[in-house]
């Protein structure tokens, strides 16, 4: 999935307030917030190892709000 695609996904749905859990270690306690900062750091430095993570953590994201909304 690209930088484009993950930013049309998290555009185009409502986003829960939160808490989130992305594992046992990674709480999201704003969902938006946390989307937001992730995109601005994905886009402002592409092909930094910080930028890697983000992108690992939004596609995580992004599987389970998709299980959450089945």
């Amino acid at each position: 999935m690209t930088y484009e695609e993950l930013c049309e996904y998290f555009n185009n749905i409502e986003l829960p307030e939160g808490p989130i859990f992305l594992n046992k270690a990674t709480k999201i306690t704003d969902v938006p917030k946390f989307v937001q900062s992730h995109l601005i750091s994905i886009d402002n430095n592409p092909n930094s190892p910080t930028a890697k993570g983000d992108y690992d953590r939004l596609i995580e994201l992004k599987r389970i709000l998709e299980l959450e909304s089945r």
